[in-house]
């Protein structure tokens, strides 16, 4: 991660630096997430856990707790505009590997785009910056 960050989130890394993102996809059952915990133990490295809901639950964690809470608090706020995602029409549009062929969704899918990769890449940079990780690891099973 950079050295210096930005002023409103101490710790943020500042604009050019992204995190190494570990994307591990297998089937439900498969050992997915033993192996994203089990990465999310190296140094540097944050097991975020399954990142293709977060739109879906609208940025809340799965299972809650004061910790987790202001966790996921914190990361909201660093992402700006996710708001507008929020729900599961990016999921159904975007992220499920069948959406390519539901074509009743491509105007969907063309409108949710660009939006949904910026948030993407600021979700990734904000849980980065948030655990003060170099490397995120997601065990989303849709490709």
């Amino acid at each position: 991660m950079s050295e210096s960050a930005s002023e409103e989130h101490p710790g943020e890394p500042d604009g050019g630096t992204r995190p190494r993102v570990f994307y591990v996809m297998g089937a439900g059952r498969s050992g997915s997430t033993i192996l994203g915990v089990t990465l999310g133990n190296c140094e540097g490295v944050f097991y975020a856990g399954e990142l293709d809901a977060w739109l879906a639950r609208s940025g809340e964690p799965l299972i809650p707790g004061p910790e987790g809470d202001a966790f996921w608090a914190d990361v909201r706020e660093r992402v700006p505009g996710a708001g507008e995602l929020y729900g599961r029409e990016a999921q159904r549009s975007l992220e499920r590997s069948l959406a390519l062929l539901r074509v009743h969704r491509w105007p969907a899918r063309r409108r949710l785009r660009s939006a949904y990769r910026r948030i993407a890449q600021d979700l990734y940079s904000a849980i980065a910056a948030r655990a003060g990780a170099d490397a995120i690891v997601d065990t989303s099973h849709y490709p």
